[in-house]
């Protein structure tokens, strides 16, 4: 996985990371730490989203402006952003 070298500077859009839901529509994908926190997994570009969560990982772009909006719509509590899942951690595609 590459490095970010500038933390500091964020693009205006963001790649998330989405699975289909057993309704058939696509739903964020939320992690959940083991203190309860629930968490938006965000990517700078989208092979950190796949270096990150696996390469058959749903996806899905979204602009850094509407993050207060989809806040209170999916309710996820922290933003962590590229963040790489361990293999053993990621969910297992059927």
């Amino acid at each position: 996985m590459s490095i970010n070298t500038h933390p500091e500077i964020v693009p205006p859009v963001l790649y998330v990371p989405v699975d289909e839901r057993a309704d058939g529509e696509l739903g964020f994908s939320l992690a959940h730490m083991f203190d309860q926190t629930t968490v938006l997994l965000a990517y700078t570009s989208l092979d950190r989203l796949l270096d990150g969560m696996g390469d058959d990982q749903g996806w899905a772009l979204i602009e850094i402006a509407r993050l207060p909006e989809l806040k209170q719509q999916i309710h996820f509590e922290k933003l962590e952003i590229d963040r790489n899942i361990d293999l053993e951690a990621r969910p297992r595609k059927q």
